[in-house]
Order: structure tokens, then C-alpha cells, then sequence
């Protein structure tokens, strides 16, 4: 029997001509790919702006979460200094690895990068694995410690990694046509 025609009320899905653009990339002679600059100047400002918004987003989002937890706690913001640090940091620290984790397993892309129309894959082009997003997550937390100084091969060296890529095995590729 052939299927029944949708309902008068619900919206049609026209799908096609919808696909999504495939990362823009160009071979390079190791068999490598590296990502397309694109038309807004580059990876390395379009990933620095995606991390500016990412980390802007997860600052108001420690905001909030402090904001509660002395509502909660029943503490006025001036006797903030009350609640313990360790824990508090910790939990703030875990929220922001699991952003980073779960957004670059589940598509490649945190919300900046969405935003940028830059995607992270593996260095054979697939999507990362959730084992990866951990990883580069928490690689990205030594650059970060380093005082910035692991992103330096993402300047200097022609595949545009940092030592977090490098170690999960991944690459930032434009996702603009």
C-alpha cells in the first residue's frame, strides 16, 4: 500500500538542495589535507573569535551558576568568599571540558565555531569520536596553561594544528564554501 499523504495542517519537509556544504580542504603533498582560508581572513582569527565567543558564553554560564549557588546556599554576594573554592572551581572546570567534549563528539563544532563556520575533524575528515572530543578537550587545557604558547604551531607550522590537535589527532577545516 502507498504511504498516506501528510495531513493538511502539518508543514511539508522539502529536503532536497538542503545539504550542507562538505569542508573545504586541498591536498597537500604528505597526503594531508588542510583547511581553505576562506573568505573571512583565515583559520587562525576565525578559531580565535570562535574561542572568544565559546568562552564568553561559559563565563556567563559560571555567572549564573555562582549566582545560584549563593541564592541557593542563602549567602549575599558580598560574603561570596564563603563558599568553598575547590569544589566550586572544579565543577565550573568539569562544565567547561564537557562543552568542549561533548560539542566537538557531536558534530565538530562548539557553538563559536558554528558561529564561525570553522568544524574540527580527525585528520582523515570524519567526525571525532566522543574518546577524541575528550582528549583535545583536555589537551586544550595544558595550551591553555601554558600561557598560550602550545597554539604557537597553529601560527607557525603549514597544517595550522596546535600541540591539543596534534595530540587528539585532529584539524580545524572551514565549513564555508
Amino acid at each position: 500500500p502507498a504511504p498516506a499523504p501528510p495531513a493538511p495542517d502539518a508543514p511539508a519537509l522539502d529536503l532536497v538542495g538542503e545539504a550542507e556544504e562538505p569542508a573545504v580542504v586541498a591536498p597537500m603533498p604528505d597526503g594531508a589535507v588542510m583547511a581553505s582560508p576562506g573568505p573571512s581572513g583565515g583559520l587562525a582569527g576565525r578559531r580565535a573569535a570562535a574561542a572568544v565567543l565559546d568562552h564568553g558564553l561559559l563565563l556567563a554560564i559560571d555567572l549564573v551558576v555562582v549566582y545560584f549557588t549563593l541564592r541557593i546556599a542563602g549567602i549575599e554576594v558580598d560574603q561570596a568568599r564563603a563558599l568553598p573554592v575547590v569544589p566550586l572551581v572544579t565543577f565550573l572546570v568539569l562544565v567547561k571540558l564537557a562543552y568542549f567534549a561533548v560539542f566537538t563528539a557531536c558534530g565538530g563544532q562548539t557553538i563559536g565555531k558554528m558561529a564561525q563556520g570553522i568544524q574540527v575533524v580527525t585528520t582523515d575528515l570524519r567526525s571525532p569520536e566522543m574518546s577524541l572530543g575528550v582528549m583535545r578537550s583536555t589537551a586544550a587545557v595544558a595550551s591553555v596553561l601554558s600561557l598560550g604558547l602550545a597554539y604557537l604551531p597553529a601560527l607557525v607550522a603549514g597544517d595550522g594544528r596546535a600541540v591539543h590537535d596534534r595530540l587528539a589527532g585532529t584539524r580545524v577545516v572551514s565549513v564555508r564554501p
